[in-house]
Order: structure tokens, then sequence, then C-alpha cells
């Protein structure tokens, strides 16, 4: 019944944003496959490449466990399709695209398999973007991605969705930016220092059907948790190929046995070529993972790699 009314929900997205051309004084025009991205998870696959963080293979030092050596993997693998483009008006448009994608988290600690951390995702993403026609030049970026959760050995299972919203603009005309990097002051082209701001408010409606050894979740529990993400990364101009930056995410649990869950990654990089597609990274992680609900204290040095 639970898993039913997930599918319920992705139907009634389909129906409400994805745009259809009966719906819009414009007309439509639907688009074939795009191409494959390679990121860091599934909200970053619908962004473009200068903007999005990539797939990581890296060594950490895991602070819950003396002596802790540890080797980790995270990212996402998606195939991008464009299904409708319109203008609904003048000086407006939309955009719907749908992503199959695989992600997954793995840190495996020599001598400690109870702290492991193992997650297999594969996702349906949708994603309209939506640029009204207004006197500021602004988007509105809203996703849903109904997910089948578990372990490498297919022990675990958990489905749900999961939905989001970003604003990309100038909220109220004001002099800030979200969503995008820009100059801190005005700039030549290539010289300078970017900031990039993004305040993303996220839903997530999870239902586990087994539980295993990589999730604290038991059989037939339901989660249904409210909250967001929270980053600011800085970059330096071309001459100088360094980016850092933190990323803050919490999500408070409005129904199920759970706890509120947060994360706190402060990281940074050194780009290794002048396309920003390979880069040395450090971080650091503390919290909580979200559906398996799995603790994190991890320092990780390691590549990062996008496409």
């Amino acid at each position: 019944m639970k898993t039913c009314k997930i599918i319920q929900a992705t139907l009634l997205f389909v129906l409400v944003c994805c745009p259809v051309k009966n719906g819009f004084s414009g007309e439509s025009d639907t688009q074939g496959v795009e191409d494959f991205r390679l990121r860091d998870d599934i909200s970053n696959l619908n962004m473009e490449s200068d903007k999005a963080k990539g797939a990581t293979v890296s060594f950490s030092q895991n602070r819950l466990q003396e002596n802790g050596t540890t080797w980790n993997t995270k990212g996402a693998f998606g195939y991008r399709i464009a299904i409708a483009r319109l203008s609904p008006e003048p000086g407006g448009s939309a955009k719907t695209v749908m992503i199959p994608a695989v992600t997954w988290n793995v840190s495996k600690l020599a001598g400690y398999a109870g702290n492991d951390i193992e997650e297999l995702k594969f996702n349906l993403s949708l994603s309209t973007k939506v640029s009204p026609a207004c006197q500021h030049s602004c988007l509105w970026v809203i996703g849903m991605s109904p997910y089948y959760l578990t372990d490498f050995s297919f022990e675990d299972e958990i489905y749900g969705i999961a939905a989001s919203a970003e604003y990309i603009g100038k909220p109220f005309g004001s002099a800030l930016y979200l969503g995008g990097f820009t100059n801190i002051k005005p700039a030549r082209p290539g010289e300078g220092v970017q900031y990039q701001l993004k305040l993303v408010p996220k839903l997530d409606y999870s239902v586990t059907g087994k539980g295993g050894i990589h999730t604290s979740r038991v059989p037939g529990d339901d989660w249904f948790c409210m909250g967001g993400s929270t980053s600011l990364d800085f970059r330096f101009s071309t001459e100088v190929p360094l980016q850092f930056g933190v990323t803050c995410e919490y999500m408070g649990v409005l129904s199920g046995k759970a706890s509120n869950v947060h994360l706190f990654t402060p990281s940074g990089m050194l780009w290794l070529d002048h396309d920003k597609n390979i880069a040395l990274k450090f971080s650091y992680s503390k919290g909580k993972t979200l559906q398996t609900a799995r603790k994190v204290d991890l320092l990780t040095l390691g590549v990062e790699l996008k496409h």
C-alpha cells in the first residue's frame, strides 16, 4: 500500500510538471536523448559541468574507529533525456528532462565491517526548469525522483520518493545571486574570485521493505522527512585552479521512528585540467546518511571526476 502511494505521487508529478501542448499558448518541442553524465549525486545530473560536483574515489581516515583506514567512492551516472520544451508566454519557457540514473555511496573500513556504508540506488529523476517572464531573470528547478535503495548484495530494500525545488537568480532583485557561480565583484572573464550559493529545500518519503547489515532501519518502518541543503563554494581565476566550500544538509523527521539527520561537509579541490573535470579533492564529512541512517565521520583525500 505504501509503495503504491509512491507510484501515485510520481504519476501526479508527471501530469502536473511535464508540460503538454494544450496547456500552453506556445508550441511544444520534444527533444531526444541528450547525453550521459557522471556527477556527485542525483541533484547534480541536470546541472551543467561547470556548476556541478563530480564522482569521487578516495581513501579516508574513519574517525569512528581507531586506525580506521577506509576506501570510498560516491557518485551518480545518468542518461539525460529531454522530453518537452515549451514557451508558454512571451519571454518565458519550460523544459522537462527525465534521467534514469544509478547512484552509489560506498565506504569500506578495513577490519570493521559493521561500520561499512554500502548504498546502491536506482532512480528515475524527473526535473522541470521553469523560466517565468519577469523583470528579473530567474529560473525555478523542480524535481522528483522515485528510487529503490539497496546494497551491492541486494539484501537491503528501501523504496522512496524525493522532491526538491531550487531558485536560480537574484531573489527580489537583490545583488545576491543564488544557484550558480558569479563574480564577487566585477572582473574580466577568467579573473577574480567567484562564489556559488545554493539553497535547496527537500522532501523525502521512504519505506523499508527489508533490513540488512548496511542499514539500521527495520522492515515496515516509513519515514517522512523535510529539510534541505545549503552549500557555499568559492573558486579562483583560471590561473589559480583552486576551489573550496562547505555543504550542510539537514532533514527533520515529520513521521516515523527516526531521529533528525544532518551532514556537514567542508571540502577543497585542486583542478588538474583546464575544463575542471578532474581534481584532487580533500573533504571532511560528519553526520548521518539520510535513507540508511549510518553514522559518518571521515577525513578523505581522493580524486573527483565528472563528465
